[in-house]
């Protein structure tokens, strides 16, 4: 393959890995909003989206394969970009699956609320503290919007890393994911500690759905924190790419 196909082909291959973030950014704003005003007809568009993201992907590996296997020999940069992208798609492809996973759960737990309180409003506008001057499904609604921020913010940073192929920005973003943990763990525990508070009410005053729901909250509050890992891998990626070196903990 000449080096002429090759620059267009990876420039094709970067523009569909920026198209994929891109893609998965709108799903999770989407999400955000959703927690947010409690309107959630926009989930159901991103559950039904699911298979595209899967496509998406797809096109990436195929065409990063195929690059590596016409252009031979390869190395430096070109070479580290290729194996990258496999990687990067894949957590694109996870986060798009976290996200789907949040747009499922969240109606649930709205569904539950409703049958349990009466009350059609699902969202961050619902007071915080109910009568007893206990913590309410929207105190941790308003928890999982900062959180999820924060995660949409540093998605959108390891994007424009990669987009860029900027290291510094890389590294910086892989620093700040300790934020989504100073978020994530207060918030679990402050779940955890309102379903303990549930059970020690007499029984004439307990909320039927109450521990369901703040199951799925807690659901949803490890689906963005998981994000966050996926983030941070990417953000290792592209400092592999530029630098050559690397020291990934998938997952971590």
């Amino acid at each position: 393959m000449p080096r002429t196909n090759l620059d267009a082909g990876l420039k094709e291959l970067r523009a569909q890995m920026m198209h994929a973030g891109m893609q998965v950014e709108h799903f999770l704003e989407k999400s955000l909003k959703a927690i947010e005003t409690g309107n959630h007809v926009s989930l159901l568009l991103i559950v039904e989206a699911d298979e595209s993201i899967d496509a998406l992907c797809d096109t990436i590996e195929r065409q990063a394969l195929r690059l590596l296997i016409l252009q031979q020999p390869l190395g430096g940069q070109d070479l580290r970009l290729l194996t990258a992208a496999l990687h990067i798609s894949a957590d694109i492809n996870l986060i798009g699956k976290a996200i789907v996973e949040v747009a499922k759960m969240l109606p649930q737990a709205a569904l539950l609320y409703y049958e349990s309180a009466g009350q059609v409003g699902y969202s961050v506008h619902v007071k915080p503290v109910d009568h007893l001057g206990l913590l309410t499904d929207s105190y941790v609604l308003r928890g999982l919007l900062v959180l999820g921020g924060e995660i949409r913010y540093i998605l959108r940073q390891a994007m424009e890393a990669f987009d860029q192929l900027d290291a510094a920005i890389a590294k910086r973003v892989g620093s700040e994911r300790d934020l989504v943990e100073l978020r994530y763990a207060p918030l679990c525990k402050e779940i955890m500690e309102m379903q303990a508070q549930h059970t020690l009410l007499p029984a004439h005053q307990h909320d039927a759905t109450f521990a369901q729901r703040m199951t799925y909250l807690l659901w949803i509050a490890h689906k963005l924190a998981e994000m966050a890992s996926y983030v941070a891998d990417i953000c290792q990626r592209v400092t592999f790419i530029v630098e050559g070196q690397m020291n990934i903990q998938i997952g971590s």
